[in-house]
This record gives structure tokens, C-alpha cells and sequence, in this order.
């Protein structure tokens, strides 16, 4: 089968098209709505931890009752719980604290979102 083939040719379109969707979806386009779906992803999985200490949260169950709440006021328009995001999903913040390995790609991905948000 030769380079220039058009099977070969729609194969690579699709494979750049799926690509370039995924990438959007992440990245380059951050919202709202992505970011409250990592949120709740995120809230389900503290709520699976107890005890430890980071900073401010005497236990996993602190941070999660204010993560909860946090999660629904942003819901609700107050962008100003962006600054909290922001910290507490940080590399080496209260997230990792609590949550560890398990969540580190999770973090990393609404860390970058909430960046991306603050900045509009």
C-alpha cells in the first residue's frame, strides 16, 4: 500500500482529528463545566481517606467537607473559589497531602485547568 493512498490518507485525518479533540478537550480549551466534573471526581475520591494533617486540615474529612462545599458554591458562580483550587490542588499542596500517588494525575489536571481559568 503505498504513502498516498486514500485509505492511508482518511486513516491520518482521523487519527489528527481524534487526537486534536482529546487535546481541546483537556487543555486547550478549559471550562467550566470540565473543570466541576475533575471537581466532583475529585471530591469522591478524599471522601475515601480519614485522618492525616496538611497545613490548615487536621484530617482528610476537614478538607473534604470544605472541598464539598467549595465545589458547590463555584457551581453556583462564586469564581472566586478558584483561588482555593488553585492552592489546594497545587503539587506538594493539601491534595497530595491527603490523597498521594493515587491522585496526583487528577491534581495535575485541575491544577492546569484552574491556571488557565484565573487567567481569563
Amino acid at each position: 500500500m503505498r504513502l498516498d493512498s486514500p485509505l492511508i490518507i482518511l486513516i491520518a485525518i482521523g487519527l489528527i482529528l481524534l487526537a486534536w479533540r482529546q487535546l481541546a478537550i483537556k487543555s486547550f480549551f478549559p471550562n467550566k463545566t470540565r473543570l466541576v466534573k475533575l471537581l466532583e471526581k475529585s471530591e469522591k475520591m478524599v471522601s475515601k481517606y480519614e485522618g492525616g494533617y496538611s497545613g490548615e486540615y487536621l484530617s482528610a474529612q476537614e478538607f473534604h467537607k470544605d472541598l464539598k462545599s467549595s465545589i458547590v458554591n463555584y457551581k453556583n458562580g462564586d469564581d472566586s473559589k478558584l483561588d482555593l483550587f488553585y492552592i489546594w490542588f497545587a503539587p506538594t499542596c493539601h491534595w497530595d497531602d491527603f490523597v498521594g500517588k493515587e491522585g496526583e494525575n487528577l491534581a495535575n489536571e485541575i491544577f492546569e485547568i484552574v491556571g488557565r481559568l484565573k487567567k481569563k
